[in-house]
């Protein structure tokens, strides 16, 4: 079991417990059901590996607790019997390597009632008192245990009511160190009495048959192939075995404690959810009738009319308790899938994730666990794939919304993310935080108008919203608004972090509305931009000082270089411009565009020979950039075709 990926990774209830416990070894407090156990795993600093010795030291003292408890009720050899089954009683096994308070419960809960039988057997009402404490401290590792506590009272006050308010004090002392810290939690619904008697171990965190993969001790003493066993077997013979008993007719004091025991215990799990922690105390005490059965039915085999009935019934009980299919647990495939997944084991993380969701999982995290690591790897398909799964079952998750539209935007999917956006924010979703990315959406999908509603209704939210003007400049821009694209452009100019982006756009935008109007290089006077109106001289100085101050820390920034000389270029200072631009053609000399700037500027400067050669230079590396990718493309269609090729 040292490599069974649930130990090494706590998770569910365990997990829980543990969080408490190096809370607590940090001075927090442990509310919950179980408040002692964590303070125990506190104790031995919350190491799995010495709070585990602990419990298999405490399942051997259960071992012989069992006896105890039981010789004074049964023969010998019953107790005997009952001793040795806990010993090999698969559940008690494994749950002493689970970080679950079941086993601190269990051995609390046998002790008590030791103590107690203890008690009744002599004189001095004090004696009371340390059963009380027992059986208290049980209570606090499992809520179940109230039951018992509640029961034994009552047990006691027939004989002795002062005797039961000494053992109701020793339960209080016990309980009220952690009474603040204690939160029962009820788990009660009708569907529990068929769980707590199912013989299957089923549990809502982790599914104790799942060991049985790692360990050939539990598969050997636990399966559930038709018969769910060990406790679709004991239950039955417990019956069996408490009904011979019944029929004989005059039961010791000292059964009724355990029987009262028993079912205090059997109460307690069905209240407090009935799962197979819960259920190992009541289990246990169960174990002695089941011996009892057992034996019973081999000694009297050759009497039909004893055994028959006794045989039939625990036939018919095997039977009910072991009816119905087997829970898929599909659960307990998402707690070993995200075991496997903290463990940095992707695959295993993923087949598990996987099975879970084949399983009809009725949980939200494994579909979210799955898309995840999906997207982690880049494959949008199969993430989008279980994002549609999950809404399909549960359409109001909005989260997983949010999270399929982004993955649709990865994808090259902008309209179906739109979609998805369109849906959060008619069904109440926070419009400060999806207008921006329904904007992004409906842009990429080329919706300029859907887009540019989206960001103005960002902006009517949030005034101050630099990305969303950015964007809704960007907008106008592609929709061919230019004077409102360059209003906006301007009033981001002062924007510390928007600023240089949106000189840059400023930028662009100007060179890109000569190129369009077919007067790009023409001959233009300094200043000849002032009775446009287009731009104000503000605006373009602070773009100017921003290119100027990303050039001061870096001289061979190529954007800044190409912004200052395209503003530069624009407004007719020739001179200027033609500085940056020859930087440009050292740091970038493939780049054709910047030897077309440099042919119209030496044109507009007089230089016919160097514009000559520019231009030359201009269509040699145009050539260039254009076979240049025509062979890209080419290479790229028939990798796509080979074997292996990239998708």
């Amino acid at each position: 079991m040292e490599q069974y990926p649930l130990f090494l990774v706590s998770v569910a209830e365990a997990a829980q417990q543990l969080s408490a416990a190096l809370g607590i070894a940090a001075g927090a407090s442990a509310a919950g059901p179980t408040p002692l156990y964590p303070r125990l795993l506190a104790v031995v600093g919350a190491e799995a590996e010495v709070a585990r010795i602990a419990q298999v030291v405490c399942s051997a003292l259960s071992c012989a607790l069992v006896w105890l408890v039981a010789r004074p009720v049964f023969a010998p050899g019953v107790a005997f019997a009952a001793g040795l089954a806990a010993a090999v009683y698969g559940p008690m096994i494994y749950f002493s390597g689970e970080l679950l308070p079941a086993t601190a419960a269990l051995t609390l809960g046998l002790g008590g009632l030791w103590v107690l039988l203890w008690a009744d057997g002599g004189a001095g009402r004090w004696r009371f008192l340390p059963a009380g404490v027992v059986l208290g401290l049980a209570a606090l590792c499992g809520p179940q245990g109230l039951g018992a506590i509640v029961l034994g009272a009552g047990w006691i006050g027939r004989r002795d009511g002062a005797a039961a308010l000494v053992f109701a004090m020793g339960a209080l002392v016990a309980c009220a160190t952690l009474w603040m810290d204690w939160r029962p939690t009820v788990g009660w619904d009708w569907g529990n009495p068929r769980l707590f008697w199912q013989g299957i171990e089923w549990m809502p965190g982790v599914d104790s048959y799942l060991a049985r993969e790692e360990s050939e001790l539990i598969a050997v003493l636990m399966w559930e192939q038709g018969l769910a066993f060990p406790f679709g077997l004991v239950a039955p013979l417990a019956l069996v075995g408490l009904g011979y008993r019944l029929a004989v007719g005059g039961r010791a004091r000292a059964e009724n404690a355990l029987l009262l025991y028993a079912g205090g215990a059997m109460i307690g799990a069905l209240v407090y959810g009935a799962t197979a922690a819960t259920r190992l105390p009541a289990a246990v005490a169960l174990l002695p009738y089941a011996c009892a059965g057992a034996i019973e039915l081999m000694r009297r085999r050759r009497q039909w009319r004893q055994v028959v009935p006794g045989a039939a019934a625990l036939l018919v009980l095997c039977v009910v308790f072991n009816a119905g299919s087997i829970e898929k647990r599909g659960e307990q495939r998402y707690w070993l899938g995200y075991a496997y997944d903290e463990l940095g084991m992707r695959a295993n993380a993923l087949r598990e994730y996987g099975a879970a969701i084949d399983a009809g999982v009725d949980l939200a995290a494994p579909y979210y666990a799955l898309a995840a690591l999906h997207g982690a790897k880049a494959e949008r398909g199969r993430a989008i794939d279980v994002y549609r799964k999950l809404l399909a079952r549960w359409p109001q998750e909005n989260r997983a919304r949010e999270q399929l539209a982004a993955q649709q935007l990865r994808a090259d999917q902008p309209a179906a993310a739109a979609a998805n956006y369109e849906t959060l924010l008619a069904g109440g979703g926070d419009a400060a935080s999806l207008l921006g990315r329904l904007g992004d959406a409906r842009s990429l999908s080329g919706d300029w108008p859907g887009a540019a509603r989206a960001y103005g209704d960002l902006l009517a939210l949030r005034p101050d919203s630099s990305r969303a003007r950015y964007q809704l400049a960007r907008v106008y821009e592609a929709q061919g608004q230019a004077r409102e694209a360059l209003s906006a452009y301007g009033v981001l100019l002062d924007d510390a972090r928007w600023g240089r982006s949106a000189a840059l756009g400023l930028a662009d935008l100007l060179i890109e509305m000569d190129r369009r109007s077919g007067i790009l290089g023409a001959a233009r006077e300094v200043g000849w931009w002032r009775s446009e109106g287009l731009v104000t001289e503000e605006s373009l100085q602070t773009a100017e000082g921003l290119f100027a101050a990303a050039l001061a820390q870096k001289s061979d920034s190529v954007a800044d270089l190409w912004g200052l000389a395209k503003l530069l270029f624009w407004q007719g200072l020739y001179d200027e411009a033609l500085v940056y631009v020859v930087q440009l053609g050292e740091l970038a000399p493939g780049d054709y565009r910047v030897h077309f700037f440099l042919g119209k500027l030496y044109a507009l400067l007089g230089g016919e020979g160097k514009a000559l050669e520019a231009f030359e230079r201009f269509s040699l590396e145009k050539r260039r950039a254009e076979i240049d990718e025509r062979v890209k493309v080419e290479r790229d269609a028939l990798l796509k075709q080979l074997p292996g090729g990239r998708p």
